[in-house]
C-alpha cells in the first residue's frame, strides 16, 4: 500500500496527490535507475512508542488539512505499522512510509516479513529517498541476520503492480497470474495479517480491504496495460475496493550496483 508522489507507489499532475496506493511509481526502477544525488534530502527512521508530536505533526502536513477518507487510511495504518521513515528537504517534511516488522506463521515457523504501508509525498525525490532508506535497512538487516526477509503489500492498481515488478524481486503473482505452490502459505499469512478474507481458489486477491484506503481516491488506470491484464485475470474490482497481494523479497546489493551503472 504505498501512496506515492505528488505527481504520480507504486498519473502526473503538480498538485500533491494524496491517495493510497501499493507501491506507486516511482518505488521501482526509477528509484534505482533515474534517481540523482538526495543530499539536500534527510531521511529518519522512527520507532513506534517513540514517535513525538513533531512527527505527528510532519504526516499531518504532509496528508494535507481536513478530516476526509485520507486521515482514516493514516489511522489505520498508524495502529498496523512499526516504523515510520520520515524525509525532509529544505522545505520541510517532503515524504513519509509507514511499515510494519512482521512474523508470518507458516507452518510450524514464522517468517520474518516487512510491510510495506502508506506513503505521502509532495515530490519524486522525497518518495524515492524514503523507498531507498527502508530498502538499505532490510538488505542490511539480511546480511547482518543471515535471514531472507518476505515484504508483502496491498496493491490498489496495475501501475503498482508494474512498478513492485521492476524495483523488487521474485514477485508473486506473476504476470500470467500463475504463482509457485510454496509460495501459498506465506500468501495465507500474509492475508490474514491484513485482516481480509480471501479463498483457496484466489489466494492473491484481497475482496474490498478494509482499512487499507482502497476507497481513497482510487486509480482505475491502464487497465489495458500487462498489468491491467493481471487484475482482470484474477477478478479484481478496483471500483469495489479489491486489492491485489503482492509478496516480493528484497533486491540485491549487486542488483542495485548494476541499475545505478546503467
Amino acid at each position: 500500500m504505498f501512496h506515492l508522489r505528488a505527481s504520480s507507489c507504486l498519473g502526473c499532475n503538480t498538485d500533491l496527490d494524496k491517495s493510497s496506493i501499493s507501491l506507486e511509481q516511482p518505488l521501482a526502477s526509477d528509484v534505482l535507475l533515474r534517481c540523482g544525488p538526495m543530499s539536500d534530502i534527510s531521511v529518519t527512521r522512527h520507532e513506534k512508542g517513540a514517535w513525538t508530536d513533531e512527527v505527528f505533526e510532519a504526516l499531518a502536513r504532509l496528508l494535507g488539512p481536513g478530516s476526509g477518507p485520507g486521515r482514516a487510511v493514516l489511522e489505520h495504518e498508524l495502529l498496523r505499522c512499526d516504523l515510520l521513515y520520515l524525509a525532509c528537504d529544505a522545505e520541510g517534511p517532503c515524504a513519509f512510509l509507514l511499515a510494519a516488522r512482521v512474523r508470518l506463521p507458516v507452518g510450524p515457523e514464522r517468517r520474518q516479513a516487512r510491510y510495506l504501508g502508506l506513503s505521502v509525498a509532495r515530490s519524486d525525490r522525497g518518495a524515492e529517498s524514503v523507498l531507498e532508506r527502508f530498502t538499505a535497512d532490510a538488505r542490511d538487516e539480511e546480511e547482518s541476520r543471515g535471514v531472507r526477509l518476505v515484504l508483502f503489500t496491498a496493491a490498489s492498481s496495475p501501475l503498482a503492480v508494474r512498478t513492485a515488478q521492476a524495483f523488487w524481486t521474485d514477485v508473486q503473482p506473476a504476470p500470467d497470474a500463475s504463482f509457485r505452490a510454496e509460495v501459498l502459505p506465506v500468501a495465507d499469512a500474509a492475508r490474514a495479517w491484513l485482516g481480509a478474507t480471501g479463498s483457496a481458489e484466489r489466494p492473491f486477491v484481497l475482496p474490498r480491504l478494509s482499512g487499507g484506503g482502497s476507497d481513497w481516491r482510487r486509480r482505475l488506470d491502464d487497465t489495458n496495460s500487462p498489468s491491467g491484464d493481471l487484475f482482470r485475470r484474477l477478478g479484481i474490482e478496483q471500483s469495489e475496493g479489491d486489492r491485489l497481494l503482492l509478496l516480493c523479497r528484497v533486491p540485491g546489493r549487486e542488483r542495485l550496483l548494476d541499475a545505478q551503472a546503467a
